[in-house]
């Protein structure tokens, strides 16, 4: 199953893309490019960017240039003496108009004509302070960095405001607000972290059109200005939905883009994409995987039966139906990944030998990490899957009723006694009571843990017949200690009807504390006290001769208790 899963399983990298619709209605029929943050773009983008579009509409870049962001980052435009402070000068191309109709806030003069010509426009309060009226557009001329500029043309602030681009965002300078001070430089450092993958807290709002300059964008360009936005206006008979995506299965950016509906209504979509993998191959594997799923179950199942005396044995050294039942899934794991990691060996060995005999018949064999990985995770999936029944059937052996988890019998009023689940070999015993006694005393010098003990004691009573019958004694405090619970505790180990096999039958005599909280209390002692003993089946011979020596050197004689029920009154 491996070997097949691993030759006829492929991955099939695929993208995505992803159209949220936005609550505005798009300017025009097109595309916008930004930055999610406002941050600029390296040149090669336009160049990227227009030899996809420029074939099926007019492709706009726009840039600003600023010299801080705050207002004290001022620029000075002059004329005759008289001065005013503008926040940005905004680059925007000869094709502008064609695209967002943004010379429709002029109210004198005209659009750029050249990308390189030397002229300004101004907004209508700025071109008062500096004393340049309507007849005075074309003559009229303004210094910029020392620099003089023919003023081509005045527009409204307002009308100019009111046009919005795709984003639903006026045609101006974004300005960037970052949550920690700027210093001179910072902007440049910040770029060189984006690809670190920094989450800088960037906010921005854009400038009033009354505080910018309009020039043309090549001439701005020339300044060092960067590219910060790309408009693209598609052209009629243009797919423009298609025109998109086939520019984003090569790039990650995000488009704002204005589509028409099949109503023929205009909708705004935030437009990306997204890589996404799919796996093939695994829809002609469904028989092949339930055929192995079967030869597994039925393997699973000849084992849980030839065990049956096994599983048994693990119910009478105390181990719970829910230990068993592991077993076996720990059983099938390791047949999981013995069987992944050969098949895949055999696969690859075929698959050469296949290749150099020329054998495949052009049948491709794939063996790529992913695909191994997943393939064998598959796999094992089954090989689990496929042994829960049988391990359900096992845990079903250990306890025969319904049961499938050892439960405390009802107290009778303060007294608790019960059989133990456990057994233990009659030349055992003294190791296990030696044992208990270690365990227990060791929690007689503190307070401070799950118990308290204390007068923990072996007894020892010999019958008449000669048998030798063992018990541990001692006063136990349950935590937590400020409920009080505190009784009287005896394990007493006494033959069975099996020969040389002993069980273990407890007594419990409540001293003090709630009965509520003395029965709740007693359970989980009582689960800590079975892994106890699972503990000391696993100890070495020789450590559990050390607890038996342990045991002979601190035993009692019940003689001088009088029995050693009489332990009950201690």
């Amino acid at each position: 199953l491996t070997f097949t899963v691993l030759s006829f399983t492929s991955f099939k990298p695929s993208i995505r893309f992803v159209g949220f619709e936005r609550e505005w209605k798009p300017l025009y029929y097109g595309a916008l490019l930004h930055d999610i943050n406002w941050w600029w773009w390296e040149y090669s983008t336009l160049d990227h960017v227009q030899s996809h579009f420029a074939g099926h509409g007019t492709v706009v870049p726009r840039t600003w240039l600023t010299l801080g962001f705050t207002e004290q980052g001022s620029i000075p435009v002059q004329r005759d003496g008289a001065q005013v402070e503008v926040l940005a000068l905004m680059g925007l191309t000869p094709e502008e108009p064609l695209v967002t109709g943004i010379d429709a806030a002029l109210i004198a003069g005209s659009w750029f004509a050249e990308a390189g010509e030397e002229s300004v426009l101004l907004p209508q309060g700025m071109a008062k302070q500096l004393g340049v009226e309507a007849e005075d557009v074309g003559q009229a001329q303004v210094t910029i960095f020392g620099k003089r500029w023919r003023v081509r043309g005045i527009f409204d602030e307002q009308r100019y405001a009111a046009i919005k681009d795709l984003n639903n965002e006026p045609l101006t300078p974004a300005k960037q607000q970052f949550a920690q001070n700027f210093i001179p430089g910072m902007e440049q450092l910040m770029m060189s972290l984006v690809d670190v993958d920094v989450d800088l807290d960037v906010s921005f709002e854009h400038l009033e059109p009354g505080r910018i300059v309009v020039l043309p964008y090549r001439a701005l360009e020339s300044m060092d200005a960067p590219l910060y936005s790309i408009g693209i206006r598609f052209d009629e008979e243009v797919n423009g939905e298609q025109l998109v995506q086939r520019f984003l299965s090569r790039t990650g950016f995000r488009f704002f883009v204005g589509l028409p509906t099949e109503d023929g209504e205009m909708k705004t979509l935030a437009y990306t994409s997204l890589g996404t993998t799919s796996m093939e191959g695994l829809g002609a594997l469904f028989i092949p995987m339930l055929i192995a799923a079967l030869i597994v179950l039925n393997t699973m199942m000849g084992a849980v039966y030839e065990r049956f005396r096994e599983v048994g044995v693990y119910s009478s050294v105390g181990l719970a139906p829910l230990h068993i039942a592991f077993l076996f899934i720990a059983e099938a794991s390791v047949y999981g990944v013995l069987g992944v990691t050969i098949g895949y060996l055999i696969g690859q060995g075929m698959a050469k030998v296949l290749i150099v005999f020329d054998m495949v018949g052009g049948v491709s064999l794939n063996y790529s990490s992913s695909a191994a990985v997943v393939s064998a995770l598959v796999v094992m999936a089954v090989v689990l899957v496929s042994a829960i029944y049988p391990a359900r059937i096992a845990s079903r052996m250990a306890v025969p009723d319904v049961v499938r988890r050892w439960q405390l019998p009802t107290p009778e009023g303060d007294v608790w006694r019960f059989p133990f689940p456990f057994t233990v070999n009659r030349n055992a015993i003294e190791s296990l009571c030696g044992y208990l006694y270690t365990y227990l005393t060791g929690y007689s010098h503190e307070s401070v843990g799950k118990l308290y003990t204390e007068k923990t004691r072996v007894v020892v009573e010999e019958q008449a017949d000669g048998e030798r019958i063992y018990a541990v004694q001692l006063l136990l405090w349950l935590a937590p200690f400020d409920m009080g619970v505190s009784q009287y505790l005896q394990f007493t180990v006494q033959p069975t009807e099996i020969e040389n096999i002993s069980g273990v039958e407890l007594y419990i005599e409540r001293i003090s504390g709630p009965v509520a909280f003395w029965q709740r209390l007693n359970l989980g002692f009582m689960l800590a006290m079975r892994q106890q003993f699972l503990v000391w089946q696993t100890l070495k011979s020789d450590i559990q001769e050390e607890h038996a020596q342990t045991a002979r050197a601190v035993a009692i004689d019940a003689v001088q208790l009088e029995g050693i029920s009489a332990g009950v009154e201690v």
